[in-house]
């Protein structure tokens, strides 16, 4: 992609000075591209219309099944990530996890492979 990949290989610790300059550039276009297209809301302004940001965090316990897909997954990223080389791979890694931990059938391919299972 024309701006995506400048722009995340110039975050990346082992990339040039050349691609860090590339990186800047292309997220300066991009930014100037999408700028008419999307409307920026201050915290100034928010606060005037939403009541105060609330979070709960609430712990639940996994289900079997979904465990043995996050504990699977774990081992896969671990071996995947043991040779990195792109924070995108990192962040990737992680929001499969994440999803996991909603549902297990979120997670990449999960359902092929029950499938597979059931056959």
């Amino acid at each position: 992609n024309l701006f995506i990949n400048p722009i995340l290989r110039s975050h990346e610790a082992s990339c040039s000075e050349a691609e860090q300059k590339m990186g800047s550039l292309r997220r300066e276009e991009l930014n100037r591209l999408s700028s008419s297209f999307v409307l920026r809301r201050t915290s100034h302004v928010l606060r005037k219309h939403l009541p105060p940001k609330t979070e709960i965090y609430v712990f639940i316990k996994m289900e079997a099944r979904q465990r043995d897909c996050y504990n699977q997954r774990v081992k896969e990223v671990s071996m995947r990530l043991s040779g990195v080389k792109t924070m995108g791979d990192a962040l990737q890694s992680i929001t499969e996890l994440r999803k996991l931990c909603i549902h297990p059938d979120f997670g990449k391919d999960m359902g092929q492979e029950e499938e597979e299972e059931e056959d």
